[in-house]
């Protein structure tokens, strides 16, 4: 009953200074809708990273070459790295080249990454075609000058995936048929996966790059469970055949999509809470004029304290009554925060290239913070108004 009253006190208070409260609450209401709006900004970077990654396959085993005078990795060397994978680990491979050239065509010139396969690559990488075929083995063995664009590609020369089919391109100073358009695989923030190209891979090292050695090995594996068991296969063997004592010394480096996540995942846990903690500067800020309103408030109710506290309230009655006002307007403010954030995040997903994710979790952090901000900046003011003896605060004017 006596919080009943005690809560109906500070509402009343607020309400009748309705311009302090306003300005008490503004502090907290941008901190609240910043911090949300940052950590929404924050995961939804973070789960575009997540999409655009797990795309690439997570059970794919990279290995690229790093600084030797190859410059890349030799047929003979795969086949001995197949040949040590007594226990079938993996599933699949795919030799790969990548070079950047510009294409050409209907008045249009875009440079692009182009990549070299053989037949394994769609296995392997696990990627479809929306239209058309792919490479034949003659069309690979007799280095054929035929082409699959990425969708976005097609659309950018041709307009659409299916007028895209028959029609020739240029790349460099050569034309090259399109035979295919992959399917649509995403990307994020400019990073879209289908801005590429693919041609054979003999097409690509004799005609474009003038080396017969791989620049990138893919393995599929048959369990993600065996990736450490399948670096091991990888990296033992290239060591052994690069006559290398040390992991230290390798030429070469490998990944895979769950490393790449791990380490991406912590990098952007770290920026999210960098933005948060930026963010959460003006919740201090917030709290700070809080506790100067409130000591305004107590100084411009001395009289009334005094009153009070001789007609015999408690010093413990005074405390909670400035409390309940310090957390009732950090609380509301949160409130009111809460809406501004999820209204601008919403606002950058439909209007901007940002991606904003609400975390309920974020949510209700934000909602506490603020309202331990209240209890925090409102002990001392309260305090002060408890301690004021009846006699002097009845004197004051």
């Amino acid at each position: 009953m006596l919080s009943a009253e005690i809560f109906q006190e500070a509402l009343a208070s607020l309400w009748q200074n309705k311009g302090r409260t306003f300005l008490s609450i503004l502090g907290i209401v941008i901190g609240i809708a910043s911090v949300i709006t940052m950590m929404a900004i924050g995961s939804g970077s973070q789960a575009e990273i997540t999409d655009s990654i797990s795309s690439l396959g997570t059970n794919i085993l990279t290995v690229s070459p790093r600084g030797w005078s190859g410059g890349g990795f030799t047929k003979a060397e795969l086949e001995t790295i197949l040949a040590n994978d007594y226990t079938g680990v993996f599933a699949n491979y795919s030799p790969e080249v990548s070079t950047s050239q510009t294409l050409s065509a209907n008045d249009t010139e875009e440079t692009i990454s182009l990549t070299g396969i053989t037949a394994n690559y769609f296995d392997t990488r696990s990627k479809e075609l929306q239209l058309g075929r792919q490479f034949s083995e003659s069309e690979i063995a007799s280095q054929s000058k035929v082409i699959i664009l990425g969708s976005d590609t097609a659309e950018t020369f041709f307009g659409s995936a299916q007028a895209s089919i028959g029609e020739k391109i240029k790349v460099g100073s050569s034309t090259y048929e399109v035979i295919g358009i992959l399917k649509s695989s995403g990307g994020s923030s400019g990073t879209s996966q289908d801005t590429t190209g693919l041609i054979p891979i003999t097409t690509a090292q004799n005609q474009l790059l003038g080396s017969n050695t791989y620049g990138t090995i893919a393995f599929s594996l048959k369990d993600v469970a065996q990736l450490e068991k399948a670096k091991s296969i990888v990296g033992y063997t290239l060591l052994d055949l690069h006559n290398l004592d040390s992991v230290d010394d390798a030429d070469f480096s490998m990944m895979s999509a769950t490393d790449l996540l791990e380490t991406l995942t912590s990098v952007t846990e770290t920026f999210t809470l960098l933005l948060a903690g930026i963010a959460s500067i003006s919740l201090l800020v917030g709290g700070i004029g809080i506790m100067n309103v409130m000591l305004m408030s107590v100084l411009e109710r001395t009289q009334e304290i005094g009153l009070r506290k001789a007609l015999g309230a408690k010093k413990k009655y005074l405390i909670m009554q400035f409390l309940f006002e310090a957390v009732l307007i950090t609380f509301l403010g949160g409130l009111i925060g809460l809406l501004i954030g999820l209204i601008a995040s919403a606002v950058l997903n439909n209007f901007t290239q940002l991606s904003a994710v609400i975390s309920w979790n974020s949510v209700f952090l934000a909602i506490s913070i603020s309202t331990l901000i209240g209890l925090i900046f409102g002990i001392y003011p309260a305090n002060k108004a408890a301690k004021l003896q009846p006699i002097e605060a009845l004197r004051t004017e």
